[in-house]
């Protein structure tokens, strides 16, 4: 089902990690897809064991092998801030990189009501 929404509604990719929900402490990746009716769908969930170059580009490679459109992502929406975010834009090329709402309020320490 992932593999089939992720192929309709390809041109935008959105990431974003977690951390602490679990004793490990480990990152949490997430990548969703935004459906035809505004709804996010989650397409992957990746656990790993850092956010270092290797392990994010082996995250990414997975992804890749296991969804072929990726090549027709247009925009990338995520934290450009985290360690080896540049890997995404290496990963894919053609895709432009957008940041978060939320990480730009935080930057510009905007409060929401």
């Amino acid at each position: 089902m992932m593999q089939a929404v992720f192929g309709k509604f390809s041109e935008l990719l959105i990431f974003d990690e977690t951390y602490k929900l679990s004793n490990y402490k480990l990152p949490l990746f997430v990548l969703l897809a935004v459906e035809g009716n505004g709804e996010n769908e989650v397409l992957a969930l990746f656990i790993i064991r850092s956010e270092s170059k290797m392990c994010v580009e082996a995250m990414l490679d997975s992804f890749k092998e296991n969804n072929g459109a990726w090549t027709e992502v247009e925009v990338l929406v995520g934290n450009k801030d985290f360690a080896d975010g540049i890997v995404f834009e290496e990963k894919f090329p053609s895709a432009k990189i957008q940041i978060r709402l939320f990480v730009l309020c935080v930057r510009l320490n905007v409060k929401s009501h």
